[in-house]
């Protein structure tokens, strides 16, 4: 049971330990322009300081997780008998037909921006991102717990499975400018160098289980291009995995492009329309393509023959059996270049002023993803103490989850700047302690005393994310007439 419960922890705990990952994704960050790296969620936000010089390799370190499947207190229980219950049933129940777990982090080396005339803002950043997503079937939850024999003459689609990796280099410029007292507009062109990536394409695998003589009949239609083997491990000419050359990687060339505009209403309304991630990478060093070579063949598994079994041996019967399944579904491999593209984003946000001190947003976010749209729904209130503390709390809707209270802060120091955020402070504080007992027993099997066991882990924890940096900026009082008004 605690093994059990322990793998609990890391799955529901939003996959910690695994491999995350794409751009800083926060949502409190949207509405706090005292913060210079709050331009990132709409290239039209103009920061509120006139100019900013992030301190280097510290002005922004991002990271986040997130699964949109169960929750530990769907699927643990404490029964009649004082004793743990794992609830499969529950688990699947609370699955829907598609599922992800995802992981992302960014460090940016090296940031500064300036403001001209109070029209123009110019900015240039250098980030390092990596991120990452696996999207699994409920099908394949189904047949890992129940088996096939819990679903006759149905077709379990058991593949789009997918794995996407990425890890990039990307070096950002950016400018906003000011058209009139009510627009502003804002684009930011990227220059990508891709380090790694393993994108599955395809990976459509089904099963089939026969009701009257329960034959399994099995198809696949797979591609998966990657360069991470050879680029982690070795090269082409079995030199071992140099760190240097790695991260000096300049042959995986991207481009992408962020759009932006912000419409101030009147003195007190404001909304924001962004759109980020728009491009790609360009796989050139060290491709492998793996594919399946005919996706029409099928494989049929009636079981095993007791007399040939015995026959040909263990070993042999299931040699000759991998041998059949290899001739069928072994995939090709070739050494083509591949392209993927970035995961864009499209925010729509508002902005009220209650007072000169206090404001409330909303931020509406669509993600977009192996060509369905993942939505998130922000709502924030951010306080002022002065021009030296600026405090934000939020509620967001994330990852199917609606108990994500979040929580941000800016402190200045003259001209040193320190901010600290996250979308869910709640989540990991949260905890529900399991207890049950074990028996221990001798090298005779005689029980020799009943011990208690327990272990605490997140209640309600889909989401969660952290946020924080260091900057130094100058010239941040802000003006009246600040377009947009998140003053």
């Amino acid at each position: 049971m605690k093994n059990i419960l322990i793998f609990l922890v890391l799955f529901s705990s939003v996959f910690v330990g695994s491999f995350q990952l794409k751009a800083q994704n926060d949502m409190i960050i949207h509405g706090m322009n005292i913060i210079p790296q709050s331009h990132y969620s709409n290239p039209a936000f103009m920061p509120q300081c006139r100019w900013h010089i992030g301190m280097p390799v510290l002005s922004s370190f991002y990271l986040g997780a997130g699964h949109n499947g169960f929750n530990a207190k769907d699927v643990i229980s404490v029964n009649s008998l004082d004793s743990v219950e794992f609830n499969i049933e529950s688990l699947i129940k609370k699955l829907k037909p598609h599922n992800n777990i995802s992981f992302e982090a960014g460090e940016e080396l090296l940031s500064f921006g300036f403001k001209i005339n109070d029209k123009h803002y110019v900015s240039f950043a250098a980030t390092e991102r990596f991120n990452a997503r696996v999207s699994y079937p409920k099908d394949l939850a189904e047949f890992i717990f129940y088996g096939n024999g819990a679903l006759m003459d149905e077709t379990l689609k058991i593949g789009n499975f997918r794995i996407n990796e990425n890890h990039y280099r990307e070096f950002a410029f950016g400018y906003s400018y000011k058209f009139n007292e009510i627009w502003t507009f804002g684009a930011r062109a990227k220059i990508l160098f891709g380090m790694s990536n393993v994108n599955t394409r395809r990976t459509n695998v089904s099963l089939r289980t026969d009701s009257e003589f329960y034959d399994i009949t099995a198809t696949s239609d797979i591609l998966v291009n990657t360069n991470e083997i050879q680029n982690m491990m070795s090269d082409s000419s079995g030199n071992e995995f140099d760190p240097a050359k790695y991260f000096l990687l300049t042959s995986n060339l991207g481009l992408g492009f962020d759009f932006g505009a912000t419409y101030k209403f009147n003195e007190k309304l404001s909304f924001g329309l962004s759109l980020l991630d728009l491009g790609y990478i360009k796989w050139k060093s060290n491709p492998l393509n793996i594919k399946s070579n005919d996706t029409k063949n099928s494989f049929t598994f009636d079981g095993v023959d007791i007399s040939e079994l015995v026959e040909m041996g263990v070993d042999s019967f299931v040699n000759n059996l991998t041998d059949t399944l290899i001739d069928i579904f072994l995939p090709d491999s070739t050494h083509e270049k591949y392209s993927t593209m970035l995961n864009t984003k499209i925010n729509a946000s508002a902005f009220y002023k209650l007072t000169e001190k206090d404001q409330v947003s909303a931020l509406l976010r669509m993600h977009f993803y192996n060509k369905t749209i993942h939505p998130s729904l922000s709502l924030a209130y951010m306080h002022k103490f002065g021009n030296i503390w600026h405090v934000t709390g939020s509620y967001s809707i994330i990852n199917r989850n609606y108990a994500n209270i979040g929580l941000g802060m800016s402190l200045k120091l003259a001209a040193f700047q320190f901010y600290v955020l996250t979308d869910n402070v709640l989540g990991p504080l949260i905890w529900n302690k399991y207890s049950w007992t074990e028996e221990k027993k001798d090298n005779n099997g005689i029980v020799t005393s009943i011990e208690p066991q327990s272990v605490t882990i997140p209640r309600n924890l889909k989401y969660m994310n952290f946020h924080f940096g260091m900057n130094f900026v100058f010239g941040c009082k802000p003006k009246k007439d600040f377009v947009p008004i998140i003053d």
